[in-house]
């Protein structure tokens, strides 16, 4: 038997200032675990963690993208809708 548990931490609209924080320290989180990460396998085994490095590099990417999209917003005078949902079960 699995459960299942839902969690909405930052599901909210947003004025550009605050979506780009709440976004770039979201993925500044996610980013620094996956550097402790590479940097555990390189002082326990001397190599790289290529599924860390790549992780790392996937979230960069991403968080440029959402930076210009919301810029694009600001210029607009839009606001930013954010929308997660985190599910949480065991197999």
């Amino acid at each position: 038997m699995k459960t299942i548990e839902n969690y909405q931490f930052i599901s909210n609209k947003y004025n550009t200032e605050e979506a780009k924080e709440v976004l770039k320290t979201l993925y500044k989180a996610i980013i620094n675990y996956h550097k402790i990460e590479n940097l555990s396998s390189q002082v326990k085994y001397d190599v790289e963690n290529e599924k860390a490095l790549i992780a790392i590099k996937n979230l960069g990417e991403e968080l440029n993208e959402l930076e210009q999209t919301i810029q694009v917003a600001k210029l607009i005078d839009k606001q930013i809708v954010i929308k997660s949902k985190i599910e949480v079960y065991y197999e």
